[in-house]
């Protein structure tokens, strides 16, 4: 693996890591129920963010990282599980699962839910709808006239966002935050990842907080990540070009969208990944 690579895992590694919110160390008694009743989470979600394979053989003294806390909602008159899932955009199951329910439980008003894949903690609010994640208006393809200035006109050379894969996936985008420079795609939950230029695959595994990542390196030297797999299409080794399926991305419970994470590096540091090659 060559350094510039592996500098780029390392860096994805240790921003990712931030995004956990605690972690917690199985003790005598614990299970992965417990453990989610406690902290407000779904036992889905922590086998996700510890990639457990065997939930009901996880160790005393494992050490778990638990993700960011759920919602909560007060059940009301005439609430059922089926509309309180549909109203915060999750499943009965995940409910069931998240609030240990059995098939013979009954609601009652006043009883407190956990919302498994919220952030906050609110009660009895209908989740807002994020107005900011609109797809960005279709830049002026008006040539610039020689009157103005030449930075001026360069603002507003139009990017080609229509070529076919320009994006891994289509949805609303919005820029990542913080150490992780790139951007954020809100696509449907039956969403497909393609790769958007050709190259050859260098690494696929699973990183805390953004699901399987795959980097596929072209013969330039960018290095395209691919981030919120929660299955994968190809193999370390395997050439890619424009359009071939990558990934399936994973289903955010509360919001029924799957996240999309997309970067480029080059030489070891973040580049604007709208000016990337997509040849």
């Amino acid at each position: 693996m060559s350094k510039k690579l592996l500098f780029v895992l390392t860096f994805i590694f240790v921003s990712t890591l931030a995004m956990a919110a605690t972690t917690y160390t199985m003790r005598k008694g614990d299970n992965l129920s417990t453990v989610a009743q406690k902290y407000g989470v779904s036992v889905s979600d922590i086998i996700k963010a510890n990639n457990i394979k065997n939930p009901n053989k996880v160790n005393v003294g494992t050490k778990l990282v638990i993700p960011p806390k759920t919602k909560k909602y007060t059940v009301q008159k005439g609430d059922t599980l089926t509309g309180i899932a549909k109203k915060f955009g999750t499943t009965v199951a995940a409910l069931k699962s998240t609030n240990n329910i059995k098939d013979t439980d009954k609601l009652y008003i006043g009883k407190v839910l956990v919302i498994p894949g919220g952030n906050t903690s609110n009660t009895n609010i209908k989740p807002a709808v994020n107005t900011a994640q609109k797809p960005a208006p279709k830049p002026s393809t008006k040539p610039a006239t020689s009157s103005k200035p030449a930075t001026q006109a360069k603002k507003t050379t139009p990017v080609n966002e229509k070529a076919p894969y320009f994006w891994p996936a289509e949805g609303p985008r919005e820029p990542l935050t913080g150490k992780l420079k790139g951007t954020m795609i809100s696509a449907d939950k039956n969403a497909v990842i393609h790769s958007v230029s050709t190259g050859t695959v260098k690494y696929v595994g699973q990183y805390r907080g953004m699901g399987q990542v795959i980097l596929v390196e072209n013969n330039s030297g960018y290095i395209y990540i691919y981030g919120g797999n929660e299955d994968t299409m190809v193999n370390i080794g395997d050439k890619v070009s424009p359009g071939t399926e990558l990934g399936i991305p994973l289903a955010n419970m509360e919001t029924g969208k799957s996240i999309v994470y997309f970067c480029v590096w080059k030489d070891g540091n973040p580049v604007d990944e709208r000016k990337a090659p997509r040849t």
